[in-house]
């Protein structure tokens, strides 16, 4: 995986760029306020792009997983929240590092802001319906139930 990392296209755009165009290179706990609510989001690198920027996440894994596709849709989010960018000018490359390192696209495609943010509301309502307590952030083990799918 080292060797496709190295040879992949993304990486390589990377190393061409002046250090001034590289926006992020995984910082921890990146994070912005969403309807009051801290969200995270990760993206391994974000390098500017005229202007816009690129996205880059590297995958060591399924590329192809549902949760990956509302991933990107996050960090676009994300990009447009922190810095200003419009939607149409970011762009999403998921490595493939499995797969030798090619860049790809979600299955389905990266979602729009407003598929996204749809996505954030629902899924922070859903979880707010299984807090005992919206004071003190609590919730009852027997409305988890462990799971296999550690995605």
């Amino acid at each position: 995986m080292i060797e496709a990392f190295v040879a992949s296209e993304a990486y390589q755009n990377i190393l061409s760029l002046p250090p001034e165009d590289i926006i992020e290179v995984d910082e921890s706990f990146q994070s912005m306020l969403f309807d009051e609510t801290r969200v995270f989001a990760i993206p391994d690198v974000l390098v500017s792009s005229g202007a816009g920027c690129r996205i880059i996440d590297w995958k060591t894994g399924d590329v192809e997983h549902e949760s990956i596709r509302m991933q990107t849709g996050v960090y676009v989010l994300y990009a447009h929240l922190k810095y200003g960018i419009e939607e149409d000018a970011i762009e999403v490359s998921i490595v493939d590092l499995a797969g030798g390192g090619e860049s790809v696209q979600p299955a389905g495609g990266v979602p729009s802001l407003q598929e996204t943010t749809e996505f954030i509301r629902n899924s922070m309502a859903d979880m707010r319906s299984l807090q005992d307590s919206l004071k003190y952030n609590t919730v009852a083990i027997e409305k988890h139930p462990m799971t296999d799918d550690l995605t």
